[in-house]
């Protein structure tokens, strides 16, 4: 009996030119065929990666403006719930590729949560209510009125800070979030180099436009790269990280997965960060996810899609330590045809290292090819 997988294959193959015309035109990107082998970024590209990454840092000055927006916060949810407070998460917490001006990711706790009775729905008008007064709070403290957007899994209030000029996330028990940031932050302490590494992605893939723009939701995350980042750690060699115990990071035991660690490589002193190492993870990413993504390419509908939010549908959940583990979860939760987008993208900067160009030529938007060239090749 045939494959469901191979069946699919065969029969989109069958369509032909049909399957491509529903490809949105955007989309209809170049699969290169990159040559087997190890990929070298010149020394000056990585070296001029971790300046831009250091010039690029939040200042001693912004660091205090965030920890006073903090205890702002803390005021604000301790006065709106009973023993309630807030803690920081994603790139401003871990500090893995955070810049200057980026969002403030914050969760807020209380004591005597219990997830199975909020999902009752007096629970939940109740919890709407209470979430209207935060609201209006927020207004009158210096917040931009906030958008409250409901989820089964994941309450989201979006709001803006106006005297900094920061936009503010806040989500409620976020337990996965926080265990997740924690972990993040040990990685970063064996691996220094994760966070110019993210930050030089992050910069490329948004002037090449496969990494999310503030405001323009719909490719690569940050916390995507950096899930992708630890799996191409792994996949160096020599390696960069050894493969994690699973137990310990489901239940992000840092001290067991710190003792994990620690007897397996050096912890490297805080800000020591090598461009050998720096090159080496970036090549290893590019080579991984553009490798290893061909087969799914081959067969784009075997990527699941998001669940389309609205209409009670809840969008769906990621499963933030799983990702950790497995990078290339986080990245099927792209649409197919965003998903070839960035395949296309890697190979492009795999050629861009192998034609030995400097980075200012990285950051060029890409030209779009003509349909004439994507069906030639």
């Amino acid at each position: 009996m045939e494959e469901p997988s191979r069946k699919r294959r065969r029969e989109d193959e069958e369509e032909g030119e049909e399957s491509e015309e529903r490809v949105p035109k955007k989309f209809r990107v170049v699969m290169r065929d990159v040559a087997a082998g190890p990929v070298r970024m010149e020394a000056s590209v990585a070296e001029e990666a971790v300046s831009l990454w250091r010039a690029a840092k939040p200042s001693e000055a912004e660091k205090r403006k965030e920890a006073d927006l903090l205890a702002h916060l803390k005021r604000i949810a301790a006065k709106w719930m009973h023993k309630a407070t807030v803690n920081l998460y994603g790139s401003r917490a871990t500090g893995i590729g955070a810049t200057t001006g980026d969002d403030v990711d914050a969760t807020i706790t209380w004591p005597g949560y219990n997830p199975e009775k909020s999902a009752d729905k007096a629970m939940e008008e109740a919890f709407s209510k209470k979430l209207t007064k935060l609201c209006i709070t927020l207004h009158q403290k210096g917040f931009q009125s906030g958008k409250v957007t409901p989820c089964r899994t994941l309450t989201l209030v979006k709001c803006h800070h106006e005297p900094t000029g920061w936009g503010v996330d806040l989500t409620f028990h976020n337990a996965h979030a926080l265990a997740n940031t924690k972990v993040l932050t040990l990685l970063s302490e064996y691996l220094p180099e994760l966070s110019p590494a993210v930050h030089m992605l992050k910069t490329v893939g948004r002037a090449r436009g496969f990494v999310n723009k503030p405001g323009s939701p719909g490719f690569l995350s940050t916390y995507c790269l950096v899930t992708m980042l630890v799996v191409a750690a792994q996949n160096a060699t020599p390696q960069l990280l050894p493969k994690l115990p699973t137990e310990e990071m489901k239940a992000a035991n840092i001290v067991a997965l710190d003792e994990y660690l620690r007897g397996r490589m050096p912890r490297v002193t805080q800000g020591e960060v090598s461009p050998e190492r720096l090159s080496r993870l970036v090549c290893s990413f590019l080579t991984t996810f553009h490798t290893d993504a061909m087969p799914l390419v081959a067969s784009a509908s075997e990527l699941p899609s998001p669940a389309p939010a609205g209409d009670g549908a809840a969008p769906k959940a990621v499963p933030y330590i799983r990702d950790i583990i497995d990078g290339s979860n986080a990245a099927r939760s792209l649409s197919p045809y965003r998903w070839l987008r960035v395949v296309g993208e890697l190979g492009r900067l795999i050629d861009l290292i192998r034609n030995r160009d400097p980075f200012a030529k990285w950051l060029e938007a890409p030209e779009p090819e003509s349909d004439e060239e994507t069906n030639e090749k």
